[in-house]
């Protein structure tokens, strides 16, 4: 029913499909996401590097960054959109640039990431909530 309004009022109503994060999606949850938002033309939104324990917990889990997993699972891309990326390397910058995913982040965290998000040639987009949530 929902995904029937996708694209209404001429477009400007667009649907985004939201797991939360790599520490709560499995590969199941993550490829049927993408899948859907294919068929669909729906946005993906997902919160990615946002803290040291998820990228312990990914690395144990799926011996992978939480960023490689993403794109193992066919998540990112254009119409992707990931939240913080606070703990990103340079490699997991470089493979969201390759694969043209946005990357939204909170004010607070633009000066330490996302120049060098934009260095990597990123699309960076500032949190709308701005600076109310203060995490760091």
């Amino acid at each position: 029913m929902l995904l029937s309004i996708n694209g209404a009022a001429g477009g400007r109503i667009r649907l985004a499909l939201s797991p939360h994060g790599t520490d709560s999606c499995g590969p199941d949850l993550l490829r049927m996401i993408r899948k859907l938002a294919d068929e669909q033309g729906c946005l993906i939104t997902t919160h990615l590097s946002q803290s040291p324990d998820e990228g312990d917990l990914i690395r144990e889990r799926h011996g992978c960054t939480p960023t490689e997993y993403l794109e193992r699972m066919g998540v990112l891309g254009p119409n992707a959109l990931v939240a913080h990326c606070i703990y990103a390397s340079d490699d997991d910058l470089a493979i969201l640039a390759r694969t043209k995913t946005t990357c939204t982040l909170l004010s607070a965290h633009l000066r330490p990431r996302g120049r060098h998000c934009l260095l990597a040639a990123i699309p960076v987009q500032r949190h709308p909530y701005g600076d109310r949530h203060r995490w760091l």
